[in-house]
């Protein structure tokens, strides 16, 4: 008898995979074996009972990307390894990463335990309070040690961005880039751009709304506008701690006379630059680097502040209940192996959250900007644990009055 109660609907495929391998293996001979867990042909069987991965990846940036690259190579590879077409669904609403999680909760309340099936197969959010909360709740599928088999490209994945999603000693979501701002400006007309924050301050002032920075109460808490905030606290004082934060309060209000007021967006930053109002800005440095290609804006360069930029890792997770769990987990191998890295570092100009060697030898120097030793020398994680995040929305939500006086 196999008294064992799964959680998930992919536990419950291995309990009744296990659970057949064990009466089997009354009448089979002695020296034969019973097939391995996710073996090539269990695996096979799975895919083609499921037939099917849907994908939830909100906002418009990296839609491309996947539709023409990351997915056309995942159904490829499925097909040539396993002998099956899966075809993947792409779902989207314009709610993001917020309209996840109010799915999620609403299907886990009206079905205590996951007992069904969820909609969503594979899930990239941001880390947030939100992330968190789901993972504490048991209501996405442990990858590691659990599925370890299924995922051995995340061997390769940052430990820190892995520690950021463990929780009871299992990892829940699993970063696939890393996102970070730099300092974008016209090299035209500021030959020298200030190297520090000090400096920043200094060159602000005798340069009246010539930078500006995206207004950190848009992008619920993690535009680049929010990077900027983080950059400041740490500096001047201790992000998690907000007790700490007066000296960066009032670097921030002592420069916001001179700084051009805020844009809500990060297209609005780029036309401002563009057309020369502003000459220096903090920006999502994958964004810029595009940018200064399809805008043509040959004067645009970017560079490290030496007080250095947040570094965010940016997951793809199941849900516990997802309705095609195999093709979900495979997928998000997929994603992670070195092809798929480096043409995400490419292709998208995004840090890989891989630090595998093939992912990062050979890699073109103009890929980010800077090589990966000025990256980890001129960066550090953000989001990076339950305090950090709540820290992050509490000084975005801070902005408004102790900067704008509203």
């Amino acid at each position: 008898m196999c008294a064992v109660h799964p959680r998930s609907r992919l536990q419950k495929l291995l309990v009744a995979w296990a659970c057949a391998t064990a009466l089997a293996a009354v009448s089979i001979p002695a020296h034969a074996q019973a097939p391995a867990p996710f073996s090539k042909e269990w695996v096979a069987q799975q895919l083609a009972r499921e037939k099917t991965v849907n994908l939830y990846w909100p906002g418009a940036q990296f839609r491309k990307w996947y539709s023409d690259r990351l997915i056309p190579s995942y159904r490829k590879w499925v097909k040539e390894t396993y002998g099956v077409d899966v075809d993947v669904r792409v779902l989207s609403t314009g709610g993001g990463d917020a309209s996840f999680f109010q799915m999620l909760t609403a299907y886990e309340e009206a079905n205590p335990g996951g007992g069904k099936t969820f909609s969503i197969d594979v899930v990239r959010t941001a880390p947030t309070i939100e992330l968190m909360t789901q993972v504490e709740k048991g209501w996405l599928l442990p990858l590691l040690p659990d599925q370890q088999a299924l995922l051995p490209a995340m061997a390769g994945v940052n430990r820190p961005g892995l520690d950021i999603f463990t929780y009871e000693r299992k990892v829940w979501a699993v970063p696939v880039y890393q996102p970070t701002t730099s300092m974008f400006y016209n090299a035209e007309k500021v030959p020298n751009p200030p190297k520090s924050l000090d400096a920043l301050r200094d060159w602000i002032k005798a340069n009246p709304r010539r930078f500006t920075y995206e207004d950190p109460r848009t992008g619920t808490g993690i535009g680049s506008g929010s990077l900027f905030l983080i950059s400041v606290m740490r500096h001047y004082g201790d992000v998690n701690e907000p007790n700490s934060w007066s000296r960066a309060w009032a670097y921030l209000k002592e420069i916001q006379p001179h700084v051009y007021p805020q844009p809500t967006t990060g297209e609005l930053m780029l036309e401002l630059l563009r057309r020369g109002e502003v000459y220096l800005m903090p920006f999502w440095n994958d964004w810029g680097l595009f940018a200064k290609k399809d805008l043509n804006i040959p004067f645009m360069q970017n560079y490290f502040l030496q007080d250095g930029h947040p570094l965010r890792n940016t997951p793809l997770a199941v849900p516990r209940s997802a309705a095609h769990p195999i093709g979900a987990l495979l997928f998000i191998n997929h994603a992670l192996t070195d092809a798929m890295q480096r043409d995400i570092a490419t292709s998208m100009r995004q840090i890989p959250s891989s630090l595998a060697p093939g992912v990062w030898q050979g890699l073109p120097q103009d890929t980010f900007g800077f090589d990966l030793e000025t990256i980890k020398r001129s960066t550090f994680a953000a989001f990076n644990s339950r305090v950090n995040m709540e820290a992050i929305q509490q000084m975005s939500r801070l902005f408004g009055p102790q900067v704008l006086g509203k």
